[in-house]
């Protein structure tokens, strides 16, 4: 995984921005379009979110002091 830890550090304050960018899409998708349109979108989202955290899991075990808090 990605061993300096300033640079895991921007790597997953850029993911966490993503995510909060990503959920702020769902709510707009989810007020503009079908019902089922809604539900693929989200399907989608959580794909890549899922992926997100398949990256910051290890970056987290190999710099614990990245790790926010509220996720122990």
């Amino acid at each position: 995984m990605i061993k300096d830890p300033v640079i895991a550090e921007e790597i997953r304050d850029l993911m966490f921005k993503i995510t909060t960018d990503l959920n702020q899409t769902l709510f707009k998708v989810q007020d503009c379009c079908p019902e089922e349109e809604f539900r693929a979108y989200r399907r989608v989202v959580g794909r890549i979110m899922g992926e997100m955290l398949d990256f910051l899991e290890p970056a987290f075990k190999e710099h614990p002091e990245l790790k926010p808090k509220e996720w122990d």
